[in-house]
């Protein structure tokens, strides 16, 4: 144990993130909306001083290996700012082995090495991830395009031994012809439910809809580029219509739309895992990226696609990228066997008890319902008399 190199991964982007490794062994892994209590918190500069060190054992220990992941926002503009941070408040070893990967590729290591596979195809599909002059793995159709276009989904052959990219899609950065699953899903979120983290909603909100009552088409897909038909963009840029609890704006219209979106999503989705599997001949799926959320399209994937096997880690989306930094530095750069399977979610550090008490102690106050038959959380944040009659 006292031989394995710590590995620290680092996502500084959408939904934050950190992981830290000592070889093989899972220290910890963690969103850094666990720490601060806001949903989906991104990546800032000062997240290792205010949050990350004071919260999280083992960070002042010399540091052997570190890899981060940035995306397509603007987050590598603050590429100084985060590299003076590191300089102030970790210690790395003599000869650190560091690396900034490539969007996809953190999302790769995060699926594949954890899952319980040997060999497998891989299925990357989000909203998008970073631009072409940034991809730090090889693959042929790289050359043939602008250095600021950005992957929308990748797709791969694996093993324990080698990754191969078979295949991208990309999107050109016009506006006017949005592409991809997970911008899709993205835009159609936001049409109903404005704001970040959302998608959920959208996928409970479907089953109460008809999707055949708004006449819209299925998404085009050819093999494994997926393309938003003009009605649905137009539809989509209708600002209002279905904002859903608007004055005005009707339930069974969002609901509808919400089914259109998600039956749109499935089948997409569907026919580029049947692709997917066409290319490879591999039995065995792993599936990452936002869209891997998805639940009700996933049991599909299983039940209605020829692959036998079908593994998508409990954090696909971009929180689970951190620990997809530290394999590729565990496996790539420290050279070391990655060992790690995903077996459980609950990968955060062990609950101190004095956290415990103090939490408990901050609640003495709060007002508390007796009765089992009481429909609000106990102790609630209101007092009792307003909303039930078991007030003690």
């Amino acid at each position: 144990m006292n031989d394995a190199p710590v590995v620290l991964g680092i996502n500084r982007t959408q939904d934050a993130s950190i992981c830290l490794m000592h070889g093989s062994q899972l220290a910890w892994a963690i969103q850094k909306e666990r720490l601060t209590r806001k949903k989906h918190h991104w990546g800032k500069p000062g997240d290792l001083r205010a949050h990350y060190l004071p919260s999280l054992p083992g960070l002042e220990r010399p540091i052997d290996v570190l890899v981060e992941c940035y995306s397509s926002d603007a987050e590598i503009g603050s590429l100084a700012e985060y590299e003076a941070e590191l300089a102030e408040t970790l210690v790395l070893a003599p000869g650190c082995r560091r690396a900034r990967i490539s969007h996809h590729v953190a999302h790769l290591y995060s699926v594949f090495h954890p899952s319980p596979f040997r060999e497998a195809a891989v299925m990357i599909v989000d909203g998008q991830g970073s631009p072409v002059a940034g991809f730090t793995e090889y693959w042929s159709g790289a050359s043939e395009v602008p250095g600021d276009w950005r992957e929308v989904s990748s797709f791969y052959v694996a093993s324990r031994e080698r990754f191969a990219c078979i295949d991208k899609q990309l999107w050109d950065r016009d506006d006017a012809r949005p592409a991809g699953l997970g911008m899709f899903y993205f835009l159609l979120t936001q049409a109903l439910f404005p704001g970040e983290g959302n998608e959920g909603k959208v996928m409970g909100l479907a089953p109460h809809g008809n999707p055949q009552a708004l006449g819209l088409p299925p998404l085009a897909v050819e093999g494994c580029r997926v393309t938003i038909p003009p009605a649905w963009r137009a539809l989509l840029g209708e600002r209002g219509r279905f904002l859903y609890g608007t004055p005005g704006v009707g339930f069974s219209d969002c609901a509808n739309l919400a089914a259109a979106g998600q039956r749109a999503f499935e089948e997409a989705l569907l026919a580029l895992a049947r692709w997917l599997h066409a290319a490879t001949g591999l039995d065995n799926l792993c599936f990452a990226g936002g869209t891997g959320l998805n639940c009700s399209a996933n049991e599909r994937l299983l039940r209605e696609t020829p692959f036998r096997r079908v593994f998508i880690p409990p954090a696909p989306s971009d929180a689970g990228t951190a620990l997809g930094c530290a394999m590729y530095g565990l496996g790539e750069l420290a050279g070391q066997p990655v060992e790690f399977r995903w077996t459980h979610d609950y990968l955060g550090p062990e609950p101190q008890f004095d956290d415990i008490d103090t939490a408990v102690d901050a609640l003495r106050d709060a007002p508390t319902c007796w009765s089992n038959a009481c429909p609000v959380a106990t102790p609630c944040a209101h007092a009792c008399s307003t909303c039930c009659a078991h007030a003690r």
